[in-house]
């Protein structure tokens, strides 16, 4: 949700506040979802920006 919250497993909405969104390197598919993930955010008019200054 773009509203600072979360709905959990069973169905309570749970107040959140994200800066970053950390995804485990040791699955297969592990690349293929952090693009999903950015894409998502990006259509869903989050600005996504690198962590650190280069």
């Amino acid at each position: 949700m773009l509203d600072g919250t979360v709905v959990a497993i069973d169905g309570t909405v749970v107040p959140i506040a994200a800066d970053s969104v950390c995804v485990h390197g040791d699955s297969p598919a592990a690349v293929a979802m952090a693009h999903a993930i950015r894409e998502r955010l990006i259509a869903d008019g989050v600005t996504v920006r690198a962590f650190t200054a280069a």
